[in-house]
């Protein structure tokens, strides 16, 4: 992994990313009460996928490359940020597989209601996990 210089823009640029992943979310939401078309959700999950992808792999190049190698010699920072990043990659793996499953028409209409009920769970995910980054990860940064 290639280090990074410090940038004082990153950690609001990773907010911004969140709240826009937030915005996407309850759109998709808003969607689902207004029983809007397949293809209007469909758009949404697309634009959700390449936000939450883009949003990674910004994290992992610009954040954790530049904690990694700050906090290389102490182990239990080292061992936090490892598993911090472990736990993100479990979480996105969720997430575009839930994407890719449900961006199928036949599978969004036969299980609508799974869809919904995923969903939520996957915001109270991107909820707690958004938490614990801008509270807890993103203050070793600065």
């Amino acid at each position: 992994m290639l280090a990074r210089n410090y940038n004082p823009l990153l950690i609001k640029l990773l907010k911004k990313d969140h709240q826009q992943l937030f915005a996407i979310y309850g759109d998709i939401l808003n969607l689902l009460k207004k029983n809007a078309n397949f293809t209007e959700i469909q758009n949404l999950l697309d634009e959700l996928k390449v936000v939450l992808s883009m949003h990674i792999d910004f994290e992992n190049s610009q954040l954790y490359s530049y904690l990694k190698n700050i906090y290389k010699e102490d182990k239990a920072k080292l061992s936090f940020l490892n598993g911090a990043d472990r736990d993100m990659g479990e979480i996105v793996d969720i997430a575009l597989r839930f994407i890719d499953k449900f961006s199928e028409y036949e599978v969004f209409i036969k299980q609508k209601k799974e869809f919904e009920e995923e969903l939520k769970l996957i915001g109270d995910v991107l909820v707690d996990r958004v938490g614990f980054e801008e509270n807890r990860l993103y203050t070793l940064y600065n």
